[in-house]
């Protein structure tokens, strides 16, 4: 089992001071992260009210699936609560391993194809042949990819394509989340990633993203030391990307 030891802590900022606007930021970031498992088990429990989940569907049978995913993602976030509690520092634990990227990401995708697809969505994963280990936290790296992608789907239109691809720049790993969604319209597409600045977004009605989410992916990106970006498609809609460090 894992101790508030084994981890270093992303601090919410760089201010020594523990007041309560930064208590309700961290409790927020987790409690946010906790609606797409929720999501997912909320569809589960509504089709066996109806009497509608049956097994020999592809589409159910890939949702139940999705539920363990689902479960192990709320437990994964529930535990970090519990270890910022052990440690009493207020930020994000972060502990950096060499991982399998695309064998990571792939957990992700199978938790969103469900959702897609009763929204009429598809979802493309492109992956290099030869798969990538890069220094990343397994945790902090799927939910990155959670709220990157369900905002995709949030944006996404029926009969669209969200698609996911990882490419490889010298010692960076960069995955993107594209959408054929809206895109960004009168806006800088990097203020989503600043918190007070998507509150002005909101108010002018310009906001394209999901409140802490992408607040929260610039941070845990930041703490594994790659960067995260936004950018409009040419051809339409959106892309998302962020890098990691290729371990050799």
């Amino acid at each position: 089992m894992q101790t508030a030891s084994d981890y270093k802590i992303a601090r919410i900022n760089d201010s020594e001071s523990r007041d309560i606007n930064q208590l309700l930021d961290l409790i927020s970031l987790f409690v946010h992260d906790l609606e797409g498992p929720t999501v997912v088990m909320q569809t589960i429990l509504r089709l066996l009210e109806q009497g509608r989940l049956d097994m020999s569907n592809k589409n159910h049978s890939e949702l139940v699936q999705s539920g363990g995913i689902a479960i192990e993602r709320a437990r994964s976030i529930i535990g970090d609560l519990m270890l910022i509690s052990k440690s009493g520092e207020m930020g994000i634990p972060v502990k950096p391993e060499p991982i399998p990227l695309c064998e990571s990401l792939k957990n992700s995708i199978d938790l969103i194809r469900p959702s897609a697809r009763e929204n009429g969505v598809h979802v493309e994963f492109e992956c290099p042949r030869k798969e990538c280990t890069v220094s990343a936290d397994t945790d902090l790296v799927l939910r990155v990819m959670d709220n990157l992608l369900y905002n995709a789907l949030r944006h996404s239109a029926p009969d669209s394509t969200i698609k996911v691809v990882v490419s490889q720049i010298g010692k960076k790993a960069i995955v993107s989340v594209l959408d054929d969604g809206p895109g960004f319209e009168g806006f800088d597409p990097s203020d989503l990633f600043d918190k007070y600045k998507q509150l002005s977004l909101r108010m002018q009605g310009k906001h394209r993203g999901v409140g802490l989410g992408l607040y929260f992916c610039h941070m845990a990106v930041t703490a594994m030391k790659g960067e995260i970006r936004a950018k409009a498609r040419p051809e339409g809609g959106a892309e998302f990307s962020f890098t990691l460090n290729i371990k050799r």
